[in-house]
């Protein structure tokens, strides 16, 4: 729908971003990878546009969902054992979360967390070039090292009440 109406929908990267987080919870990284990507390069183009027509505040809210953005796209780049392109938008997300909302603030942590979790996974090594198909195909049936870091103290429990909405059976 972005793409043929553009001017239909208010924030089209933030669709992309919704629709990344949905096939990647089906197991389809190949696809949520192409949809961060896409949500990426739109909120570069409107992060450029922003900077010279608008005010800080608008360029903070794009540069947050970007580094957001970033993060998926790692997160997805690793379920399908593209670890250095994984490594590079983990990067990328902290940069720009630290630049954003500073490096103490939650988010922030979190961007940082995620990122040690998965050098301490992956280290620098990459996947060599004839391994990458099977390798590909075992990594995108398991959860990426970032997903297996607990939640901090008093942060509320997502994936519960995920679960939880998915064993309800009126739903």
């Amino acid at each position: 729908v972005e793409r043929e109406h553009p001017d239909a929908v208010e924030n089209p990267a933030g669709t992309h971003l919704n629709v990344c987080a949905t096939l990647s919870e089906l197991g389809q990284h190949a696809g949520a990878a192409e949809h961060a990507a896409a949500a990426v390069e739109l909120l570069q183009v409107q992060l450029a546009g922003a900077k010279s027509a608008v005010g800080e505040e608008a360029v903070a809210a794009v540069e947050s969902m970007l580094a957001i953005a970033f993060h998926n796209l790692a997160v997805e780049h690793e379920h399908l054992g593209e670890i250095a392109e994984a490594a590079g938008a983990y990067e990328r997300a902290v940069d720009l979360g630290d630049a954003v909302w500073g490096r103490e603030a939650p988010m922030a942590q979190a961007l940082r967390r995620n990122r040690a979790a998965f050098n301490k996974a992956h280290g620098a090594a990459k996947p060599k070039a004839k391994a990458k198909t099977k390798r590909r195909e075992k990594l995108a049936t398991r959860r990426p090292a970032s997903a297996h870091i607990e939640p901090r103290r008093g942060a509320p429990a997502q994936n519960s009440r995920r679960r939880a909405a998915r064993e309800r059976p009126w739903s």
